[in-house]
């Protein structure tokens, strides 16, 4: 290879990350969006899920089976 293709390989590569840093940056940024977005969400909707699950928990639960024990006294 002589000087000129190698400067020519350079610049190349040079524009081939350069456009993969862009593409990096724009995806980072969506997603930047989209976590800001869900995380709105949550603190939304923490409340009103946070007093379900504790009407859910308050009540009585009936004893679990153990299988092996109910089959031995069959």
């Amino acid at each position: 290879m002589n000087d000129n293709q190698i400067l020519e390989a350079l610049k190349n590569i040079d524009n081939k990350l350069e456009y993969i840093k862009n593409k990096i940056d724009k995806d980072s940024c969506v997603l930047n969006k989209h976590i800001s977005f869900i995380e709105s969400i949550y603190e939304t909707m923490k409340s009103p899920i946070n007093f379900i699950c504790s009407k859910f928990n308050n009540k009585k639960q009936l004893p679990l089976i153990n299988k092996e024990s109910s089959s031995e006294s069959d």
